[in-house]
């Protein structure tokens, strides 16, 4: 029996489910309902007939299992807690007197830091207001 995607869509709504599958080129995709938030929602096989009903249903149920956990943590509503990098670094002072590290003496560096992206902060020039800016 040659499957058609009325034939797989007509399943998932005859379980419960509201997201469709859809065709692109080289790949199926599920869209609508419960796949719309997803981040992960492509089947990569040529054709339909790739896989059987089963299968596609089974590759439906997979994708909305992956998804829920990957997307759990961002439908709390609640802000997310940004915390501040540390990194342990032997105090110059403590090294010399052959205690090794403290974790007392870690030092706290801005995340922007570590990524390299940090703008220096300090006093500003003042601009010459005698001239015009142009």
């Amino acid at each position: 029996m040659r499957l058609t995607l009325k034939t797989i869509n007509d399943e998932l709504a005859k379980r419960g489910y509201t997201a469709r599958l859809a065709k692109s080129t080289g790949y199926f995709y599920f869209e609508f309902g419960e796949a719309a938030s997803w981040l992960d929602r492509t089947v990569n096989v040529p054709t339909l007939n790739s896989l059987t009903l089963p299968e596609w249903i089974t590759e439906f149920e997979l994708l909305r299992k992956f998804n829920g956990k990957a997307t759990r943590g961002h439908r709390t509503g609640r802000p997310s807690v940004v915390q501040r990098a540390t990194l342990d670094l032997p105090c110059p002072r403590m090294a010399d007197s052959g205690s090794g590290s403290d974790p007392s003496t870690a030092a706290e560096i801005p995340a922007g830091m570590i990524s390299g992206k940090a703008e220096m902060v300090g006093p500003r020039r003042k601009q010459n207001k005698s001239s015009p800016r142009r």
